[in-house]
């Protein structure tokens, strides 16, 4: 506790340390508000403290009281742990089959493209392994959902095994990372398509326009 608090408020009125110690003011720290406390025991005085809200917590103000679920609460977030982990395990395999995918791409269009005969294009092989690649890029865009998922099917079932704030905080931030992620990508991929559709547009009318000139 600081001694210069105590100092101060030895000077001030019952009626001022009463608002202080009850933590109705909130340009007072955590420091003051108990020293305020002190002093009003000091003096005899009763008075009726209010937790403190968690924008002016300090490092020495007391912690809030931790969230407490219902059993059934809990019930219904184990019952969406399987469809979780069901969907993370599905992430990996499909980020496994398109990687395998792409590569296969690669391997063919290194053979067919690049090879020694005459039917063979150097240009269509390589657009093959330009497309192989971009499925093994993509593949790697699934990983993460399946992490975040991994992860928040597990902090369900540290839930589940001890019931405290720390797994169900848990489980929020591994959520809100998938939802966080999924979202952004949604966004890009939106993005994507309405730059496509629009350079459709502007291909479409360039060629209309250079060929209904002849």
């Amino acid at each position: 506790m600081d001694n210069n608090y105590r100092e101060e408020y030895r000077s001030y009125p019952t009626s001022k340390l009463l608002e202080i110690a009850s933590s109705a003011a909130p340009e007072y720290s955590a420091e003051a508000v108990e020293a305020a406390r002190a002093e009003l025991t000091s003096r005899g005085e009763s008075f009726e403290p209010s937790p403190v809200p968690a924008s002016q917590a300090g490092r020495n103000s007391v912690p809030a009281a931790p969230v407490t679920l219902s059993g059934p609460a809990i019930t219904y977030l184990d019952q969406t742990r399987p469809w979780v982990r069901l969907m993370s395990i599905l992430s990996f395999v499909g980020s496994g089959m398109m990687i395998l995918l792409g590569f296969v791409i690669v391997l063919a269009s290194v053979w067919g493209g690049f090879g020694t005969t005459r039917s063979n294009s150097p240009i269509s092989g390589l657009a093959g392994v330009f497309t192989g690649l971009f499925y093994m890029a993509m593949a790697f865009l699934y990983i993460a959902p399946g992490v975040f998922l991994h992860r928040y099917a597990g902090a369900i079932r540290e839930l589940k095994r001890a019931g405290t704030a720390d797994a169900l905080e848990a489980a929020l931030k591994h959520q809100k990372s998938f939802w966080r992620y999924m979202g952004i990508m949604s966004a890009i991929g939106i993005g994507l398509v309405i730059i496509a559709i629009v350079a459709g547009i502007a291909l479409a009318f360039v060629f209309w326009a250079r060929y209904a000139r002849r």
